[in-house]
């Protein structure tokens, strides 16, 4: 079965652009607001539709231990698996004790449009 194409850029300046660029990393470690977290599975996805002035991210992560977070803006520290470091504020959108989403309130630190694919 033939794959999918990608949607496009119609910009002229970028033909055959992605019309979504996006990364993702698997997380190694986590802390909130200085916290450590034990982390048993993580994701970091970020992305940037074509046009867009931003980067949107986004955590998931199941922690090893269960915790009781407040829907509040933490900030985030983590480390990936391919040790790079990336640092940012993110508002918690939802728990269930071990598995939280995090959605990104600010700029990350240490992710550049050009990690982008």
């Amino acid at each position: 079965m033939p794959r999918p194409k990608l949607p496009t850029s119609a910009s002229d300046d970028e033909p055959g652009r992605p019309a979504l660029r996006h990364v993702r990393y698997l997380l190694r470690s986590l802390t909130l607001n200085g916290v450590p977290v034990s982390v048993g599975t993580g994701t970091l996805v970020a992305a940037r539709p074509v046009g867009a002035e931003a980067i949107d991210w986004e955590i998931v992560v199941s922690s090893s231990t269960p915790l009781e977070l407040e829907q509040a803006v933490y900030d985030i520290d983590t480390c990936t698996t391919q040790d790079r470091a990336l640092r940012g504020s993110a508002l918690l959108v939802r728990t269930d004790g071990r598995s939280h989403v995090f959605r990104g309130a600010a700029e990350l630190d240490g992710l550049t449009d050009s990690d982008l694919t």
